[in-house]
């Protein structure tokens, strides 16, 4: 009886993907991502100047804010070649990702593929998505009765500390990324990871302190890493709030097309 109900779910599947195919909804563009790019980088360039036409305080303190934008706009850019739609070219997508990834960013690519692909495999499943499985957050009430001590009075507070911890998600990814390069983990571009994060660390730190002296680049920093991480995390965060959470394994529910669509909202490079 499972084995008939997986067959029409992967029928129902594989009809769902012809009709997008034939619209032409997985096709890649990579005019439009050039154009993307290169504005974007426009943008960048644009703020790093602004760091040497003024000494005020106040205008560099927008500055910050106005990288944190263009920062979260490169994110974007990342996060689709990650899933190699950018370019027919796997290579490509990959270096593209390095470069926009370690070296502008600061974000290793390796460790965000890692695990983003484990969410897009089980998406919003509380055992296996490491989007869902956070020390001090419940997604269910089953993950909020497991907590114990800070995380559980954390938790019973979430709702109204949710956006202020997101103040903090740019420096836990800059934290974890580097974690994951120093325990050697990238099966590829181990090297390359490595040189474009030390770069990227070395130019970001180094030049707003030579710009800008100690504390206003201290200053700089704090405000343009805490917008960063909330508009980045304001953005992916509604693909988990609201979402049917999936707790244990039912066969039929999870391999339902209308589950996968409502979860995943997302197709395979397989499929691209």
């Amino acid at each position: 009886m499972s084995s008939s109900i997986s067959h029409v779910h992967a029928s129902e599947y594989a009809e769902l993907k012809q009709i997008i195919k034939l619209q032409g909804l997985l096709d890649k563009r990579p005019a439009c991502y050039v154009f993307q790019l290169f504005f974007t980088l426009g943008m960048l360039a644009l703020s790093a100047s602004l760091l040497l036409l003024t000494d005020s305080l106040l205008l560099q303190l927008f500055n910050a804010a106005f990288m944190a934008f263009i920062f979260t706009q490169i994110a974007f850019i990342a996060h689709d070649a990650g899933h190699r739609q950018i370019f027919q070219s796997v290579r490509k997508n990959d270096i593209l990702g390095l470069l926009l990834g370690n070296f502008v960013l600061g974000l290793s690519r390796a460790w965000w593929v890692t695990k983003h692909n484990q969410h897009h495999a089980n998406p919003n499943h509380t055992d296996l998505d490491p989007d869902i499985d956070l020390p001090i957050f419940a997604f269910s009430a089953e993950q909020a009765r497991r907590k114990q001590a800070i995380p559980r009075f954390v938790v019973k507070y979430q709702a109204y500390i949710f956006f202020p911890l997101l103040l903090l998600e740019a420096f836990h990814l800059l934290i974890f990324s580097v974690s994951f390069l120093l325990q050697k983990k990238p099966k590829r571009y181990l090297l390359a990871e490595t040189i474009l994060i030390v770069a990227h660390i070395s130019l970001y730190g180094g030049l707003l302190f030579y710009l800008l002296g100690i504390w206003p680049a201290v200053l700089f920093i704090a405000v343009h890493q805490a917008l960063f991480g909330l508009y980045l995390g304001s953005v992916f965060a509604p693909n988990h709030k609201g979402m049917l959470i999936l707790e244990g394994y039912s066969g039929e529910l999870c391999g339902s097309c209308k589950t996968a669509v409502e979860l995943r909202r997302y197709a395979s490079d397989q499929d691209r």
